[in-house]
């Protein structure tokens, strides 16, 4: 078979090769100026970051006959054996079918036996984690006391499985995710050199699917190459790797912070009808939704954007706040959940929706209340102020009753009323989700009770307060911050009115006739 995947084909062969590593390449090619090697090395860190190149590329380097800075030749027989896979001192062992004792104790044997034909036995075990207990105990053996000649490359990307015994005795390095700016101009390096042509868009696409892992890039690089013979762009690369297309996802949240019902369902049964899953959909939605958290808070890198996805939904970043985002996020989170174990994914994302459209209708029509009852409020402060200003020659009456003083009629308010800020501020540490429940619902303290009432019209939150669970974590709020206990009474839309009422409507009322001044409920 004479055709070599590009992965293989462009391995790094040297340290200066490694994409995205440079610190790692710096500290093992000074080692081996410097004549510092360990004994062994732990690589960590996700797949396609470079792990296993760089182990081959140390492995070559230290039996190199013509070191130059740190670098392997290449061109010795040392150098040569290894790059055509006939090297007898370099073992390859895949731990994750090789990881009983045994092969650890036929391992121990071979690394007492002198080299055959270069200065170092090299072991390079990948996927060490794999390795049973059993294993390990065997392997921490030689690790111990290895012979002058052996070297031990561990690679894994699970290192928390490595028992810290074996982490002791080795010199871990970590290998992050590649930038998608280091990999663009790799990715287009080798397109250059493989006669291919493609735009930077559908290069950025590869690069931003492949997460970080250059193997990955070059294998879905390799797949577009077989797709077409002409000019790969964006529209090509999104055929061969599916998801949504991100302008679909902007509109998608546009239609759904305008509360645009049917048009958003309508666009939900378009991806489905092209094959897409529901999965795909939200997971595209939760990277979407963070790329645009990161650019919230001013970290335009940290989005793994494209300049054009960047200035499209620049306006839905600067719409949305911060707090907003967040919420999202969370119930985006809560449905993945959901999904994982939900027979039907489809209906999971269409709750969704109609979940965020009911809560953003509710925290609108809380907003307009309050809006109306500030305003009713200050004119009526106004009226009173204006009133008690103006000079009279009339005597004035006796009052039945002694007015409240200012001092009074506020302690009176307060008797009524919670820190529900404080409150919510501290249900939001223990639960995003409950915060979202709670924050828009309104209260009144009466005696030992504590009155409820929901936004009319929006019956999840009604079902969500009725809960007893999260009755019962209000009150832990509520216990932490006033040291006061409640029983909880949730009102019925009816009995708002009459129950529930702010003093700065009551107050209201009285100025202006109960009959003029009520609260609508949208």
């Amino acid at each position: 078979m004479s055709f070599k995947a590009l992965y293989r084909t462009y391995r790094p062969s040297r340290f200066e090769d490694l994409v995205g590593q440079e610190v790692i390449s710096t500290i093992l090619k000074n080692a081996l100026i410097k004549n510092r090697l360990s004994h062994a090395y732990l690589f960590c860190g996700p797949r396609g970051t470079g792990k296993t190149s760089s182990a081959k590329i140390l492995a070559k380097a230290v039996n190199c006959e013509n070191l130059e800075a740190g670098e392997p030749c290449n061109h010795c027989a040392s150098c040569l054996a290894m790059q055509e896979d006939r090297m007898m001192d370099v073992y390859e062992i895949d731990a994750a079918s090789n990881r009983g004792i045994e092969n650890m104790r036929e391992l121990k044997e071979m690394a007492f036996f002198a080299p055959a034909q270069a200065k170092y036995k090299v072991f390079i075990i990948d996927e060490v984690h794999m390795l049973t207990t059993e294993a390990f105990n065997a392997l921490l053996k030689i690790l111990e006391e290895p012979p002058a000649h052996v070297l031990f490359i561990l690679a894994t990307t699970d290192p928390d499985k490595v028992p810290l015994t074996v982490l002791s005795r080795t010199q871990r390095f970590d290998f992050k995710r590649i930038q998608n700016e280091d990999m663009l101009a790799h990715l287009r390096k080798i397109s250059q050199k493989e006669g291919v042509s493609i735009t930077d868009e559908a290069l950025f696409l590869i690069a931003d699917r492949a997460k970080g892992g250059l193997r990955d890039a070059l294998s879905l690089l390799d797949q577009a190459i077989s797709f077409s013979e002409g000019e790969l762009d964006k529209k090509a690369i999104r055929k061969i790797l599916g998801g949504v297309d991100e302008s679909d996802l902007i509109k998608l949240l546009e239609n759904l912070l305008a509360k645009a019902y049917n048009v958003l369902f309508d666009q939900l049964e378009t991806f489905f009808a092209d094959g897409l899953e529901a999965k795909t959909i939200l997971s595209a939605l939760i990277e979407l939704m963070r790329g645009m958290l990161a650019l919230k808070v001013g970290r335009p890198e940290g989005s793994h954007f494209s300049h054009e996805t960047i200035s499209a939904i620049s306006p839905l970043v600067e719409r949305l706040s911060l707090m907003a985002i967040e919420r999202f996020l969370t119930y985006f989170g809560e449905a993945m959940v959901q999904m994982r174990s939900a027979p039907n994914g489809q209906l999971v994302l269409e709750l969704l929706f109609s979940r965020l459209i009911i809560a953003q209708k509710g925290i609108a029509t809380y907003a307009n209340d309050l809006a109306r009852i500030q305003q009713v409020s200050q004119e009526a402060s106004l009226t009173t102020n204006k009133a008690q200003s103006l000079p009279s020659n009339e005597p004035v009456a006796p009052q039945a009753t002694p007015a409240a003083s200012p001092t009074q009629a506020k302690a009176q308010g307060m008797q009524n009323q919670l820190p529900w800020q404080k409150i919510m501020n501290h249900l939001d540490e223990k639960s995003f989700r409950l915060y979202g429940i709670f924050r828009v619902v309104r209260h009144k303290v009466d005696g030992e009770k504590l009155l409820l009432a929901v936004p009319q019209g929006d019956h999840f939150r009604l079902a969500e307060v009725k809960k007893e669970s999260n009755q019962e974590k209000l009150l832990e709020s509520i216990k932490a911050i006033t040291g006061r206990s409640f029983r909880i009474e949730v009102l019925e839309p009816s009995q708002k009115d009459d129950k529930i009422i702010d003093e700065s409507v009551k107050r209201a009322q009285a100025l202006y006739g109960a009959d003029k001044v009520k609260i609508k409920y949208d």
